[in-house]
């Protein structure tokens, strides 16, 4: 099974439409809200009694049975054009209705907030929301957060409405964005519109990790570089500290070949004897003191352990 299969069976048994809307009054829904099927609405009208204060459900079609009006279908209407469209039916009984409607229950949906994000999972809107407004309601990005954001729409929901989208395999509409443009504002079109069932992913950023005796120890995000050298993560890392034994460094690797240690002469790279090395993501530099004996898998990943915790450095 595909991962958005996975994924959009989650969000359909995320989906409350199937259940009681939840309760939700007027004053909170926005002006161009849409109606949709589950919403209850409420009808009053000062002239024609039959609907006084009257509370209608929309069935699975998006119709309601009205008296005097009849079945209408309100489905996709804003509640001014709901509204236009029972008054005028109502004309044929009475000069001026005065018909007011209003939402009582507006049905929720859910959005897949995924990857580095505070708090990732199925939230629940109620109408088109903004990607950033999405990502605030997800908690924000987390420090690890790369610097791309990845939406996903399903095929019966259209496609995305940014000259970037694409379509894959499935038929659906992606899009993949610069998440830095998007919070300076660079691009407005960036903020696209989410709609119900969108998946919305925060891929981590790659990070190769310096740590030991190194001024600055942590993780330093790529950014969109394909790898960084030896000597540009020791600048990162603002350089070796004076405890250092730079002719014993070591790089962590893992791969599908299994776990390795290479070494690295530092000293011999900055004196210009030995040429510079390639890190590949989540690599680990360790940079040992001139006091340690022995450099095992272990005591790396223990240095790592304690001096970068969460930190990562852009």
């Amino acid at each position: 099974m595909s991962f958005l299969l996975v994924i959009t069976s989650v969000l359909a048994a995320c989906d409350t439409g199937s259940g009681p809307p939840s309760s939700r009054p007027e004053t909170g829904t926005r002006p161009h809200y849409r109606l949709q099927s589950t919403d209850e609405i409420s009808i009053s009208s000062l002239v024609a009694k039959e609907l006084t204060d009257k509370r209608f459900r929309l069935d699975e079609t998006g119709r309601i049975s009205v008296p005097l009006v009849g079945t209408v279908k309100l489905e996709g209407m804003t509640v001014d054009d709901a509204q236009a469209l029972i008054t005028t039916r109502l004309k044929r009984y009475y000069v001026a209705p005065d018909v007011q409607v209003s939402v009582v229950a507006a049905r929720t949906h859910p959005v897949m907030v995924l990857g580095s994000v505070a708090q990732p999972g199925a939230h629940q809107i109620r109408e088109p929301i903004r990607l950033i407004d999405g990502l605030s309601m997800a908690g924000g990005l987390r420090n690890d957060a790369g610097p791309k954001v990845v939406i996903t729409r399903e095929k019966s929901n259209g496609t995305i409405a940014h000259s970037k989208a694409q379509v894959d395999g499935a038929s659906n509409s992606v899009l993949s964005l610069d998440l830095t443009a998007l919070f300076e504002g660079a691009s407005p079109e960036d903020n696209i519109q989410l709609m119900p069932r969108d998946i919305v992913n925060v891929p981590a950023a790659q990070v190769v990790y310096v740590i030991g005796n190194v001024r600055r120890a942590g993780g330093f995000a790529l950014n969109g570089r394909p790898n960084l050298s030896v000597v540009q993560a020791l600048a990162l890392a603002e350089g070796i500290d004076p405890r250092a034994s730079p002719s014993r460094a070591r790089i962590l690797r893992r791969d599908l070949q299994g776990e390795k240690q290479i070494s690295v002469n530092l000293k011999a790279i900055f004196a210009g004897k030995s040429d510079d090395v390639i890190l590949r993501p989540n690599d680990v530099l360790f940079v040992p003191s001139s006091t340690t004996k022995v450099i095992t898998t272990r005591s790396i990943e223990t240095a790592l352990s304690l001096t970068t915790g969460l930190i990562i450095w852009r």
